[in-house]
Order: structure tokens, then sequence, then C-alpha cells
């Protein structure tokens, strides 16, 4: 048998910076990854071991291939892929953590797995440098325990929104992975690492993520705002009630484009909110990262400073593989979704007034009239209050929405036509009471 179960140390790492290997699968059970260490083994002549390690309190077993350069570790798994395994992927620079990988007996009855073997679990094995990135890599946090973001001064920061985590500041920031496949909801580990850090400064909260891929697997699609299509991208969701009752979403997907909008208990979104906020994607030689920044002035929240808690939700979608990891893991066939998010804990962050003018200037001219008209007008939106929100305009421009369609109606009932202008669009959400009601929703945020 060319497989060769390891027995590793804790907190077991490839000692040469450069060096890669491949993952060719994760398993709960770890008499399934023998065997397909051994069909691995077999297929491409090369020598397997079985490593165990703990993730977040689930034993996963990884079957991964020999410490190769990183060039040689590329091309196996591009062989692999051509060989039935495509989902191998490349661990970079150091492997994770394992616990003792046990020695298995044969199954006893027809091929059948006898139970696992008790597993020692594995010592949290504190930070982590990630491929040499300067980059610390913590525990996924606990639900039940708060993220504690770390705050700072707007004058120390000098971060350019490039979607390069290049700044010192990141460096020293915590990370959080903890992810888990929520679509499919099979809730497992995914095959590539997230890791997710905060910091918030007087003006807004700033979110950068590093999202480990296979570049040629990266897909970038360019859309307007809103579109909701297949393709790469990183989100957040904020409960900024902090009780489960409002919250805001946003995604930014590969190649800059954006979506964003409002979310109401459990689970209904709108689109007809764009908020005034940054963010930049870029691509890297190990996946893809991003950079955020979210306004506190442009977020609705209660009224008090001191202990100030958020929900939070981040998630990703991968689209070569149609798959969508989340933390915390909430399937959209679950029933709880904003009331079960993890908590975001930023003390000092005080609601803010809001005041947003969105003027317009535009001219028609008409070359069989030789006729030419001008317009101007300003949409005025004022929030003085968390609970008030004053809506005006001044000769609005309804130019930007589309006509309706054309429709030859041949019934007895009038046809209907929705309201597309965003000016009475925004906001409208209070007085839809039931799911059913809300005609431009959709029940996943992302797709």
């Amino acid at each position: 048998m060319r497989s060769v179960l390891a027995v590793l140390a804790l907190g077991l790492t490839v000692a040469a910076h450069g060096e890669s290997r491949v993952v060719f699968g994760s398993f709960e059970s770890a008499w399934y990854a023998e065997r397909h260490a051994t069909a691995v083994a077999d297929a491409l002549e090369i020598a397997t071991e079985v490593v165990a390690l703990d993730a977040g309190g689930i034993v996963r077993h990884r079957v991964v291939g020999p410490v190769l350069p990183e060039a040689e570790a590329r091309a196996l798994r591009d062989v692999a892929v051509r060989r039935d395994w495509p989902g191998a992927w490349l661990l970079h620079g150091l492997s994770a953590p394992v616990a003792a990988a046990p020695t298995l007996p044969e199954p006893a009855v027809d091929g059948q797995p006898p139970p696992d073997a008790p597993l020692e679990p594995a010592e949290d094995p504190g930070p982590v440098d990630l491929a040499g990135r300067g980059l610390t890599l913590r525990s996924a946090a606990d639900l039940a325990e708060a993220i504690v973001v770390p705050r700072y001064a707007d004058r120390d920061l000098d971060i350019v929104l490039d979607g390069v985590l290049d700044e010192a500041v990141w460096a020293e920031t915590p990370g959080y992975d903890g992810m888990r496949v929520i679509q499919p909801d099979t809730l497992v580990e995914p095959r590539y690492r997230t890791v997710v850090r905060y910091l918030y400064t007087e003006r807004g909260l700033y979110v950068g993520a590093w999202m480990e891929q296979p570049p040629e697997t990266l897909l970038a699609r360019l859309s307007s705002r809103d579109e909701l299509i297949n393709r790469d991208n990183f989100g957040i969701t904020l409960d900024t009630s902090g009780e489960g009752l409002y919250g805001f979403w946003f995604t930014i997907n590969l190649g800059g484009t954006v979506m964003d909008g409002k979310v109401e208990p459990e689970r209904e979104f709108t689109v007809e909110w764009d908020g005034p906020w940054e963010s930049a994607s870029a691509e890297l030689s190990d996946g893809w990262s991003a950079e955020v920044f979210l306004p506190w002035s442009m977020l609705s929240m209660p009224a008090g400073t001191d202990d100030r808690e958020m929900g939070i939700w981040v998630d990703r979608q991968v689209a070569h593989i149609d798959e969508r990891w989340s933390w915390p893991p909430l399937p959209f066939t679950a029933a709880r979704f904003l009331s079960a998010f993890g908590r975001l804990k930023v003390p000092g962050v005080a609601p803010r007034q809001e005041l947003s003018l969105f003027p317009y200037a535009s001219t028609t001219f008409d070359q069989v009239r030789n006729d030419e008209e001008a317009n101007v007008g300003l949409d005025v939106f004022w929030r003085p209050s968390t609970a008030f929100q004053v809506t005006g305009a001044v000769n609005p421009d309804f130019g930007a929405v589309e006509s309706d369609d054309v429709v030859i109606n041949l019934t007895a009932r009038e046809t209907f036509f929705p309201e597309k202008r965003l000016f009475f669009l925004e906001g409208s959400e209070i007085f839809t009471t039931t799911a059913r009601g809300q005609i431009t929703s959709f029940s996943n945020n992302q797709g």
C-alpha cells in the first residue's frame, strides 16, 4: 500500500518557505481518508499521508501529498485535476496543525467501515504565520463570545483601499476564519482558507479579507450595481440594531462591482438602498483579497456608545465550484438568520446624523424641432435620529428609470407595472408586513 498514515507532532510545519503540498480531500472518517489516500497514491504513483486536524472542535482528516517546491506542487495539482480529483488544492508554505492519525483496523464486514477510533484533540497552536504574509490567524471566535474589534485614530491609519492588505496595520490585526459550506448546506469545512480582519475608527469600520484560491479558477464578471450573477465575491452583513431587528448587507465582487441593501428579520433582503461605502479587490498569486470601508454615518443604530455590539455575518461565493461559505454557518434552509449572527464589539461608536444630497443636471436637444431643454434637480435624504428620516426632492430625475415593458393584455384584469423609481422605493420596506408582500426582495442576498 503506497499510502502511509502520518504520525505527526502537534504544530508540524513545512520547514522550507516556498514549499507546498497538494491536498486531495478532507474527510470526517479516518477510514475513508485512508482509502482515498491509497487510491490517490496508486493512481498518481506518489507517497501520500493522512493528517488529522482539529478545525474549531471538528476533527478532519486530510489526504496530502509530498512536500514539493511550489511549481512542482502546482503541476501535481493540475495532473490530479485531470485525473478525476477536481477538488485538489495547494497548501502553501506550511501545513495545518495536526494530531496524531491513528492506525486503523481493516473493515470488519464486506468493506463497511468500523467505528472511528477516538482521537486526541489538537491543541490550539496560537498565532500562525500565513506563508510569509505577516498575517496572524486565530481560531474562529465562539458565537457566544464577541469579536473585540481594535480601534485606531484616523490620523494613525494610512490604509489605501486598493484591495491589497499590504499596510502594516493589517498585520497587527487578528484574523478570523471558521467558515463552513452553507450552499449546499453540508456545513463541512471549505477547501480554501478565508481570513477576515476588522478594525474601526471614529469614522467607520474597515474590513480586510484574504481568500485562498487557485488563481486559474478565479471568476470575475462585470455588471451593474446590485446585479445578482454567479461570480467570486465576499460579503458582510451587519445587524446594526444589535438585537436582530434590522441590518445592512454589502458585497464586493472580484473585479470591483458591488451589491448592497437592507435586511429585515429573519432573511428579507432588499436592494433599494445604496450606501456611500468604499471597496476594492485585487487578484493575487494564491487567490484574491478585498478591502472595505463602511462609514458609521450611513448606518442606522440605536442610541448609546459605551458597550455597542453589532451582529456580523460574513460569506464568500466560490463560483467555479458553485459553493457559498459563511461564518457563522447559517444555511438559507435554516429558520434563523439575522437573530443568529456572531457578535462584533465596537465600543464608543455613536449614531450620527446623516445628510445626503444627490443633485443632477441634464440637457436634451431635439434636432428635428431644433429645441433644447435643460433640467436640474435635487434629492435630499436627512436622518436627524435613528428612528426618523426625511426624504425630499426638487424636480426629481426619473430619466434614469427604464421604460415599462410593452405588454399585450387580453385578460379582464388591468396590467400592473411595478414602481421602479428609487426615490419612492428606498425605505418602503417598513410598510411590508409579510415576506410575500415584498415584490422587490430576494431571500438570498448573494445568490
